[in-house]
């Protein structure tokens, strides 16, 4: 089974662990914030626990690691990843800078690793569905698409308390 190491288990990352925890063996769990580190080891006893990303990177017997950190730290922690031999599941965005496109695909080409950016919704089945109906023609000639993505919450999209 494949051993994975997630870090970031805050804001869109507690999904994703419990997603990978079905699928593959979740290895180690990295959080700088100790309440976290604390709800995930009665969540997942066989994890290990770490505020480190280099102590994470450290052990061989992973396969793959997962990022789902701030933004401003994707590039730094999927080249270091990828230099340690491990395949990369990274959350979008991937950067903020198209320059730093390049520096990906550079860290990619020279680890021979897999990098594979999330993009949650447009993966998941409904999507694919939605644009077969379209080009199928069923719904005849499309003029007009509105779309929206509520959050039904006070303090709306992306505002969450930080511990």
């Amino acid at each position: 089974m494949t051993r994975v190491a997630h870090a970031g288990v805050g804001g869109w990352g507690k999904n994703v662990v419990r997603v990978v925890g079905e699928l593959a063996e979740l290895a180690w769990i990295c959080d700088t914030d100790d309440g976290r580190r604390a709800e995930y080891a009665e969540r997942y006893p066989s994890a290990r626990l770490t505020a480190s990303f280099e102590e994470m990177l450290a052990d061989e017997t992973v396969d793959a690691v997962v990022i789902a950190t701030p933004d401003h730290w994707h590039l730094r922690m999927t080249e270091e990843a990828l230099l340690a031999g491990k395949h990369v599941y990274i959350e979008k965005p991937m950067t903020h800078r198209w320059e730093e496109g390049e520096a990906f695909i550079a860290a990619v080409e020279k680890s021979g690793k897999a990098l594979q950016v999330g993009s949650q919704y447009m993966s998941m089945g409904c999507a694919q569905k939605a644009a077969d109906l379209i080009k199928s023609g069923r719904l005849g000639q499309i003029t007009l698409v509105e779309g929206r993505f509520h959050r039904n919450t006070a303090t709306g999209a992306w505002y969450y308390p930080i511990p």
